[in-house]
């Protein structure tokens, strides 16, 4: 590429600017994409970019900052096979090398909304699959919190500021956790929920004829990340997680969506006269929340056991989910956002609330 091409990185997307085309190269695919036009993407077309020892430090100095990873906003352009190979630790020059001679060495299959491609380098001939295509991906996501109705009594000990440990849960008061958001400073920086869907969520049990009050709330710890340390030619060396908001206290567990359950909730959705492609940029919450057992059953199962860290045997008999709106709101999620020069550029995101409220726990 020419030398005045700039690259942006995001969450596992990199935008690409140069004086006659602008396009998108990410991991992940979505229908709901547009695809180049006007432009022939064909083998051999070199998509490396120019960037200097300084600043790759920088970058991932901002992302260390801004508890963003490094695998999900840069490292992923490089094969699994020489990541494995780092041990956990990469040469700066050798990482420049890479950046600076990737080409798309075979182009996979063109659909309206992307071109699907291999990208290999000059140093490394093993193929990393991504997606090339003129709009950015959006996200839709899914936050899953989970309350009982009979467990009060839980003891001081389980204060929200008081569970730092990494992989673990536990069941805290509803009123408890409102009083953190309140307060604040309670949380670690990485806490991955929001003061306005936690309100959401209070309005809708009170939807439901149930005293948020006389409930008690799952929350769990994320798993610290494995890092990736760069080591720089001056001797200095930068440890960065591989995974973004690796740390903190977690009541909404953030789940991603599997195709399939994707589908389901746009026409659950569309049932209810809304779009969600619609609804970025916006909060919204249902008059009444949605009963959506069956769609949300696996997602319940995933966000248990991989969010909040806690293999529960819940009775299906004795939960009920439900949809109770969208967090949408403009940078709701740093990770799709514009941070500086060093990180992202706007991207749509939005979430699906849902909730499960478990009447009985043995």
């Amino acid at each position: 590429m020419q030398k005045n091409t700039t690259v942006k990185i995001s969450f596992y997307e990199f935008f690409f600017k140069t004086p006659e085309l602008e396009f998108y190269i990410g991991l992940f695919p979505d229908q709901n994409t547009n695809n180049l036009s006007g432009c022939e993407i064909e083998p051999g077309l070199k998509i490396g970019w120019d960037i200097s020892e300084e600043e790759l430090k920088k970058t991932e100095e901002n992302l260390l900052a801004h508890h963003l990873g490094s695998l999900d906003s840069l490292f992923w352009i490089f094969p699994q096979s020489l990541r494995k190979s780092w041990k956990g630790c990469i040469d700066s020059k050798f990482c420049l090398t890479h950046l600076s001679s990737l080409y798309i060495s075979d182009v996979i299959e063109k659909t309206k909304s992307h071109s699907k491609i291999n990208i290999k380098s000059r140093v490394c001939q093993d193929p990393v699959t991504a997606y090339i295509r003129g709009s950015s991906l959006s996200q839709v996501a899914i936050d899953c919190y989970v309350t009982f109705c009979n467990l009060i009594n839980i003891g001081q000990k389980h204060e929200p500021e008081d569970i730092d440990e990494c992989g673990t849960s536990t069941i805290v008061s509803f009123d408890r956790v409102k009083e953190g958001f309140r307060a604040g400073k309670q949380f670690p920086p990485a806490f991955s929920s929001h003061p306005d869907q936690f309100l959401m969520l209070e309005k809708s049990l009170n939807q439901l004829g149930i005293n948020a009050s006389e409930t008690t709330i799952l929350v769990g710890t994320r798993k610290k990340s494995p890092t990736i340390t760069t080591q720089f030619s001056d001797g200095t060396s930068i440890a960065v997680p591989e995974i973004g908001y690796d740390y903190g206290v977690i009541v909404g567990g953030g789940e991603h969506v599997e195709p399939k359950e994707k589908q389901a909730l746009r026409t659950l959705f569309s049932q209810k006269g809304r779009n969600i492609y619609k609804m970025f940029g916006q909060n919204y919450q249902f008059d009444s929340p949605i009963p959506t057992d069956e769609i949300l059953n696996c997602i319940l199962k995933r966000t248990v056991h991989e969010e909040l860290s806690k293999s529960l045997t819940l009775d299906g008999s004795h939960i009920k989910s439900y949809i109770f709106g969208t967090h949408g709101e403009q940078d709701r999620d740093g990770r799709y956002s514009k941070i500086n020069t060093y990180y992202g550029y706007p991207r749509d995101s939005i979430s699906i609330l849902c909730q499960f409220i478990h009447q009985k726990m043995e």
